[in-house]
């Protein structure tokens, strides 16, 4: 070849590997954030042997110029039996390859949209707050913003309201909102108000709750309460509660004088909280906002 192979085609180098001769596939060969992966390339020889060649992933961009690759790799494995299908071959499974982790590691790396819909509670920053230290991308949005003017988010939180909000069967625009193809958790008035917008019922507490209460989980609690003690404790602010859940739905938690303190629909993308888990004194509140952020990461990923 009269021209210089590109930079990247320089750190591409030949490598005996005789354990591995009898195979004539592409094989990857490490994966790390910091080498990412390389690949053995496979040429096959006379006798059946073959030589491999051991590509990096700095070499992609030039993975890119197949053509110039395959005149590139005959002149380095020197008065060896040219076979360009082979090579080229190689090269398009070695990009697919890399194309295929960037995309992925490209929607690791991008962070989720959760935002929280103020519904006028007290902690409704907190519920900010917790996204934002999981490292999500969230911000607070009143409860009348149009639907159309939303961004596009994989996730939202209802968060709670004065006493009565969540009973009139009008909380801003949330019914709007529950109409969404996203994951959706409802804290005090925003679960309320979910267990009547799908049919349940919730109105007045027979006891309200104020402060730290014990709450027990329903065969395992669901989802989001996955990795949490059977028996745990919440904070409790509300004089209304759900007293039936809608089809469609089950009870994850309850306590001795509120049946409803957890619920999740069987599609598992609708949740509902009657305690304050962003409060501090809630002793799995982090785990639960990390299961949900988790829910949210997983309907992402598989849209």
């Amino acid at each position: 070849m009269n021209a210089c192979p590109p930079l990247g085609v320089l750190m591409i180098r030949l490598v005996r590997l005789t354990e591995l001769r009898h195979s004539a596939q592409p094989q990857l060969l490490s994966w790390s954030k910091k080498d990412r992966f390389s690949v053995l390339v496979p040429v096959p020889r006379h006798g059946g042997l073959l030589t491999w060649l051991r590509v990096p992933l700095k070499a992609q961009r030039a993975l890119r110029r197949q053509s110039e690759l395959g005149p590139w790799f005959l002149e380095q494995a020197s008065g060896h039996e040219p076979i360009h299908s082979a090579i080229g071959a190689a090269c398009s499974w070695l990009f697919d390859q890399h194309s295929t982790n960037h995309r992925r590691c490209a929607m690791d790396e991008q962070p989720l949209i959760i935002d929280v819909v103020d519904n006028g509670g007290q902690w409704t920053h907190r519920e900010w707050r917790m996204l934002r230290y999981l490292k999500v991308d969230t911000k607070i949005i009143e409860n009348m913003t149009p639907v159309e003017e939303m961004r596009q988010v994989d996730g939202i939180i209802l968060s709670g309201g004065a006493a009565r909000v969540g009973l009139t069967g009008e909380l801003g625009n949330c019914g709007a909102y529950l109409g969404l193809d996203v994951p959706i958790l409802g804290i005090c008035a925003g679960h309320q108000f979910m267990a009547r917008f799908y049919g349940g019922d919730a109105r007045e507490s027979p006891e309200p709750e104020f402060g730290a209460m014990q709450i027990t989980l329903h065969d395992g609690g669901g989802t989001i309460f996955a990795g949490t003690n059977e028996s745990q404790t919440v904070w409790e602010s509300h004089n209304d509660e759900v007293h039936e859940v809608p089809e469609g739905f089950f009870i994850t938690a309850s306590s001795d004088s509120c049946k409803v303190q957890g619920m999740e629909n069987e599609k598992g993308d609708r949740f509902g909280l009657q305690f304050h888990p962003e409060v501090n004194d809630s002793e799995f509140g982090k785990e639960m906002f990390e299961n949900f952020v988790e829910v949210c990461r997983k309907a992402r990923d598989s849209a």
